[in-house]
């Protein structure tokens, strides 16, 4: 492992955890459905840390959001977790009474952060009581590290503060792209052109093949002038000139469209306005896969086609040749890992980040503000 810049939980001994109040700031935002947790990946992610703490007598708090508005219980996820670990739930963030009772080993997941609205303000009234609910501050929510709120970049201030073992392990795999060896592969696709713009500014002096699919290969198709129908395209998308000028970027030479007669391949310049791009076209995939199989490392983030209205094909075939290649392969983003573990898939692939924004974040730009945070 590479030198990390900044200390993480195993620099602890347990005389420094035994008895002593930990925070640990988790992310548990997760899919819940008629209170049941529909996906435990984040939860299980974070089992070692706690684990780790408990087992060396600390009492472990643990701070975590869910949802955008606050006004969601973390309760189900206490619940999911009950299976695997013994942790309370507490209703309230701040409950002190019941927070000294804790006996040496105990963990304790606290009711939704965003509850207060001075979290993600970063209040800093609010950091400095949430961390005197402690006496060490653990970070192991390397996917909300990109956020400065307060339980991320404001309690560190106060507290000896840490990364837990699922932050250090993605600081760890991440910072692999540096290091990439070559033939290295770049496969970007959904949606959300701004957020991969910098990703692909900072890998293309790196890598050797830079794909562009999904929506995000529709703006640069508008700007070619070529017909994008009906498809999804942002708006005031800036940078495109730059990026289009680079050899290494590929756009689909096939695409799959959505017209009134049913699903049809057309080249890119065979799109009439009736039509709607939906996938990536089995030219396309074709290429991809010779790229794939040559490659030594490939980083890929969002699916090729409209996943979530069932235009998965050339996102699963992409997942299914990763899997066979003999590279060294990294995946990201919600719908691509989603693809991976429908059709059991994900334990072919060297690492999957959970990460979202904040890996995309970390790729182009080599740091967080949570990681900022336990630097100091």
């Amino acid at each position: 492992m590479s030198k990390l810049p900044f200390k993480t939980i195993t620099d602890l001994k347990t005389k420094d955890l035994k008895g002593n109040f930990v925070l640990v700031r988790t992310d548990f935002n997760v899919p819940i459905a008629k209170g049941k947790v529909l996906n435990d990946s984040r939860l299980l992610s974070a089992l070692p840390t706690l684990k780790y703490l408990a087992e060396r007598g600390a009492k472990v708090l643990v701070v975590a959001h869910l949802g955008r508005a606050g006004t969601e219980s973390l309760a189900p996820v206490a619940r999911a977790l009950e299976p695997h670990l013994k942790i309370g739930f507490s209703k309230l963030v701040f409950d002190e009474a019941r927070f000294k009772a804790m006996p040496n080993g105990s963990v304790m997941l606290l009711e939704n952060i965003r509850r207060h609205e001075e979290e993600e303000k970063n209040d800093k009234v609010f950091a400095k009581r949430l961390a005197g609910l402690a006496d060490i501050y653990i970070n192991d929510a390397f996917s909300a590290s990109h956020r400065a709120h307060a339980s991320i970049v404001g309690v560190p201030k106060y507290l000896p503060s840490f990364a837990g073992l699922a932050f250090a392990k993605e600081y760890t795999e991440l910072s692999k792209v540096n290091k990439a060896g070559h033939p290295f592969v770049l496969i970007l696709g959904g949606a959300k052109f701004e957020t991969k713009l910098p990703v692909i500014k900072k890998l293309l002096p790196r890598a050797d093949f830079v794909f562009v699919g999904g929506a995000l290969a529709h703006p640069l198709w508008h700007k070619l002038g070529y017909e994008i129908g009906k498809s999804l395209v942002g708006d005031g998308v800036k940078g495109l000139v730059e990026v289009l000028k680079d050899k290494k970027i590929q756009l689909p030479i096939d695409v799959v469209v959505k017209t009134k007669d049913g699903r049809v391949v057309k080249k890119p310049e065979g799109v009439r306005k009736q039509d709607n791009i939906q996938d990536a076209g089995p030219a396309t995939i074709d290429l991809l896969k010779e790229k794939i199989i040559k490659a030594k490392f490939v980083l890929w983030n969002g699916p090729v086609g409209n996943f979530e209205k069932g235009f998965s094909k050339g996102t699963e075939e992409i997942a299914v040749a990763l899997v066979e290649a003999t590279g060294y392969s990294m995946v990201g983003g919600g719908d691509t890992v989603a693809a991976l573990e429908r059709h059991h898939l994900s334990s072919g692939i060297n690492y999957i980040s959970m990460s979202g924004g904040a890996m995309l974040e970390f790729i182009a730009k080599g740091t967080l503000p949570g990681i900022k945070a336990l630097e100091k």
